[in-house]
């Protein structure tokens, strides 16, 4: 690198950066290389990539998906999650009692339940997974353009699907997710290798086949097929949140490796132990969103269900030997996974458990069905409130609390309506900056927003949508600010636990200045210890 440091500090830092990125790129690499080396010459292993030395494609999105979705995307919920169910296959409990709203309490508001709650905890298991399974051989890896799974972009190959895979005992499944051009999250794609061998990748973006994926649950609810995923607590609130998608009868290979004590426990360990398939981290953080789909992402997005029955039936041996209670507790942990639901952050559980899950960072609506447009602040801390991780991660100081409530109240309202994530309008990064530049008792005017974006923009990749909206946004905190000083100082140092503090330091004070003779209160002091 020929560039000199010099006096600008953010050339330099360009600088830095560079080689940081240079000298990673090269590190990576030279382990690929290494992995492969052996791969291709000792241990037998099969690689996804048989080239990692180069770059993987850039692909790129020019219009939101959800844009063209049949059901338009509504992120200002007027009532609790309600499944997006018609029909109930499978059903132990009819759909019409599983779809009872729930009263609210003290807790939580009122709600509905999983509506295949019940039928994932009693219904039975199939009765041979109870018992050794026979030897399993996935297809030989391919990972030509001739060899690629079925994509599923119709209602019609949908349908042929669901008949394909009712033939099957067990599937093989796993789910590709994006979460930063949207504000809950978007299903891309839904990978599934069938008990016959054959690969499959469904379109959810397909408006076609967004609006009509309930129809699977003929095969997902059906208890004598075993559906196959790892780690699937995310999976199992995307296909609810965004299908109405319910698994009965799942094996996580997560809790099976768990309970045989593996030491590692990701899929990639997995692949490798009893498959010998060395999979790669190259496409880890892709847009899913894109189509057409290339043969890179194809065959990545394949790796992960391809091979996914052989490893289940080896894990399940594994457990059967090491005594039958180790598998009926990793059916146990599967099915509690399965009874998980999703909930919109304004309808939650007071003390939220790890049975409801909400989008992350997601602040709730004080109406629900309309934006938060109040500058009004809760003075609200305790661990339930999306902004407490920020205030103790952060360690700002009490005064300063109240304007990173106000941020982050802002920054979700414009993420709501302009379907993007919290992250993409504002990093939590760029908010705290703002918060500890911002001062209480001064006015907030466009240039000082624009420095503290500037400065922190190489340390945020956020700064785009809020330059677009400086002026909205340098308004919003400035009629906060205004709000704050006409509150009552006492009202505002008790909402931060200000008072409390200070109360305590006076009753110290006032005890130590009534003594006037220390020596008499010392020896008043030992007595009473003695006795």
């Amino acid at each position: 690198m020929d560039t000199e440091l010099g006096e600008d500090d953010s050339a330099n830092w360009k600088i830095v950066s560079d080689l940081l990125d240079s000298l990673f790129e090269k590190t990576e690499i030279s382990l690929d290389e290494h992995k492969l080396h052996k791969t291709s010459n000792s241990d037998g292993f099969t690689y996804l990539d048989s080239n990692p030395t180069v770059k993987p494609s850039r692909f790129s999105v020019s219009t939101k998906p959800q844009k063209n979705f049949i059901t338009p995307i509504n992120n200002f919920e007027s009532e609790s999650y309600k499944p997006n169910l018609t029909e109930k296959p499978h059903a132990l409990k009819s759909l019409q009692e599983s779809l009872q709203l729930v009263p609210a309490t003290s807790e939580c508001p009122e709600h509905y339940l999983n509506p295949y709650s019940y039928e994932i905890m009693n219904q039975p298991y199939p009765d041979w997974i109870l018992q050794p399974l026979p030897k399993y051989d996935s297809a030989p890896w391919s990972s030509s353009a001739d060899d690629q799974p079925q994509i599923i972009t119709t209602l019609e190959q949908l349908k042929t699907l669901i008949e394909d895979l009712r033939k099957s005992k067990v599937i093989g499944v796993d789910l590709e997710h994006h979460d930063f051009r949207t504000y809950h999250g978007l299903t891309c794609l839904i990978q599934i290798t069938s008990e016959s061998k054959v690969d499959y990748i469904v379109d959810p973006l397909a408006p076609e086949v967004r609006e009509n994926l309930k129809l699977i649950n003929e095969v997902f609810a059906d208890p004598q097929i075993v559906k196959v995923l790892h780690g699937a607590f995310m999976d199992v609130m995307w296909l609810q949140r965004d299908f109405g998608v319910y698994i009965v009868s799942l094996f996580d290979t997560f809790h099976a490796s768990k309970e045989l004590m593996l030491g590692k426990h990701s899929l990639a360990f997995l692949l490798e132990k009893y498959v010998k398939f060395r999979t790669c981290k190259k496409y880890q953080l892709a847009d899913w969103r894109v189509r057409p789909l290339g043969l890179e992402l194809v065959n990545y997005a394949k790796a992960d269900t391809h091979f996914l029955i052989e490893v289940f039936t080896k894990l399940q041996n594994e457990l059967l030997q090491k005594g039958p209670e180790s598998l009926t507790r990793v059916l146990y942990d599967s099915r509690k996974v399965s009874n998980r639901r999703f909930e919109y952050s304004t309808f939650k559980p007071l003390n939220q458990t790890n049975e409801v899950v909400s989008t992350m960072a997601s602040v709730p609506l004080e109406n629900p069905g309309e934006p938060n447009t109040s500058v009004s602040l809760s003075f609200n801390y305790n661990r339930d409130q999306p902004w407490t991780h920020l205030i103790v991660s952060s360690n700002l100081p009490l005064a300063k609390r109240p304007i990173l409530e106000l941020l982050f109240r802002w920054r979700d309202t414009q993420a709501r309506a302009s379907d993007e994530s919290v992250r993409y309008v504002m990093s939590d990064y760029l908010l705290v900056s703002m918060v500890t530049y911002i001062d209480i008792n001064s006015e907030v005017s466009n240039q000082l927003l624009l420095t503290i974006i500037n400065d922190n923009s190489k340390f945020s990749n956020s700064s785009g949508f809020i330059r677009s909206k400086l002026t909205e946004l340098r308004k919003y905190i400035n009629e906060g600010l205004s709000e704050l000083k006409k509150m009552d100082v006492k009202k505002w140092n008790l909402a931060l636990g200000i008072q409390e503090e200070t109360e305590k330091t006076t009753v110290t004070d006032n005890v130590y200045e009534s003594v006037e003779d220390v020596e008499q209160l010392e020896l008043d002091f030992a007595s009473l210890t003695d006795e």
